[in-house]
């Protein structure tokens, strides 16, 4: 991402000091499941592509399944 786009991590991930490998608190960005998905649709990349499309179906498959619970029953 570049400043550009007007996206910066740290405008969806929050900070924590957390201990780094030297034994030191640093600040670091950390993010839950929401944020990230958030961050990697904000990814310009072609390669970002088919990890956005399956979070796409994804998300269609999990709103089927809200409006109407028999969606996942198999027919025998």
């Amino acid at each position: 991402m570049t400043k550009k786009e007007g996206c910066e991590p740290t405008t969806i991930c929050s900070t924590l000091k957390m201990r780094a490998v030297d034994g030191k608190m640093r600040l670091t960005d950390v993010a839950d499941t929401e944020q990230l998905f958030r961050l990697i649709q904000s990814i310009p990349s072609p390669k970002a592509e088919p990890f956005k499309q399956w979070m796409a179906t994804v998300a269609s498959e999990r709103l089927d399944q809200m409006q109407d619970p028999e969606y996942n029953i198999p027919n025998n």
